[in-house]
Parts: structure tokens; sequence; C-alpha cells
């Protein structure tokens, strides 16, 4: 962080600390009337697949990882921002009970259900806790908590039926692509059980 700061300022920059903690840094970086929020993050090691170069900030986690990451937000805060976020992986890109499933391999003290479970309890939200946003288009939060309440009673119904012994992996098709399981279907056996581990898997 220190490092950036120094060149950032270097670059004509202003830098605005604004939160500090053991593992996490937030700064406003201004230069004339342009501004961004960076945020400098102590990762876990434990991921799913290697960290990927990035042109622009150096290195990234990978997809997966960072949607694993932001499930897992929903038990550690009570942002609008990671509930909406959750709803949108679910919708556009893979399952809340296979996103939960997975990510529970990331905490040793939670499971699936008890992911989903608390993230229930705190989702419940106010037209104001949208203003510090920036949205790309208009949030119905009454629609938004409908699908809320059916990605997790999806995700509990898959728990339910998914093998213990198989917790906190990713399941990936033949492509390497995590999908939603189906315990039921004649694909389920020839689906790729990926955990995680330091460094990437």
């Amino acid at each position: 962080m220190a490092k950036d700061t120094v060149a950032l300022q270097a670059a004509g920059f202003q830098v605005e600390l604004s939160t500090r903690q053991d593992t996490f840094y937030r700064a406003f970086v201004r230069r004339g009337a342009l501004s961004t929020k960076v945020e400098w993050v102590f990762d876990s090691a434990f991921r799913f697949f290697p960290v990927e170069p990035d042109l622009e900030l150096g290195w990234r986690l990978n997809f997966w990882d960072a949607a694993t990451n932001k499930v897992l937000a929903l038990v550690g805060r009570a942002e609008v921002r990671d509930y909406l976020d959750c709803v949108y992986l679910h919708q556009r890109h893979l399952a809340l009970g296979a996103l939960a499933w997975a990510a529970a391999g990331k905490d040793p003290g939670l499971t699936p259900e008890y992911i989903v479970d608390w993230a229930k309890r705190g989702t419940v939200y106010q037209p104001q806790d949208l203003k510090d946003l920036r949205l790309s288009q208009p949030v119905d939060l009454k629609s938004v908590r409908r699908l809320w309440f059916e990605a997790a009673a999806e995700a509990e119904a898959l728990f339910e039926r998914l093998p213990p012994a198989e917790m906190g992996c990713l399941y990936l098709n033949a492509a390497g692509r995590p999908v939603r399981p189906d315990p039921g279907s004649a694909e389920f056996p020839k689906l790729t059980r990926h955990f995680g581990s330091v460094k990437g898997a």
C-alpha cells in the first residue's frame, strides 16, 4: 500500500486514506475533477485457482475465487452491494447453492447451510441503502428480495442432495467450467470435484 501511494503521488494524484485496518485499507485517489476508490486487501492464500496477471493492476483473483469470496462476504458484513452482487452471480454465472457449497471450503468454520441462513437474516435493505452505489440500472429491492429468497430456497434444496464429503468443492464440467451440480443427473458422476488449496489448485 505504501509503495502504491508513493507511486500515485509521484504521478500527480492525491491519495486520501479513509480506512486503515489490519487486513484492509481504503483510499480515495483524485486528480483534478476525477476520483476513484482504491482498496488493498490482505487475502487468504487458499484459492481454487491461481491469481492471474492483469495489465492494469498487476495481479487479480480468478473470477471464481472472487465470486466465492463475495458469497463469504454475506456472512462477514451487511453490505447491500454484496447482496446485489450475489443475486447477479446467481442469475448470470453460477447458482448461489453451488457458490456457497464451494465457499464453505475456504472457511472451515462455515457450512453452506450456515452461509445461506446467515445471509437470509441480514438481507433487509431500504432504498436509502442504495444511495452510495453506482448502479448501471435502477434496482427494485422488492424484486431483488424475491429473487434472493428463490435462490436461497434452491440452494438449501441442493445442499440436502449433495454428498457431505464433497463439501467445499466446485463442480467442473468437461471444459473445466464451474456448473450447478444435479446429483440426480447422469452427468453428475462425470463432473470434476475441484477443491481449493494454498496458492490455488
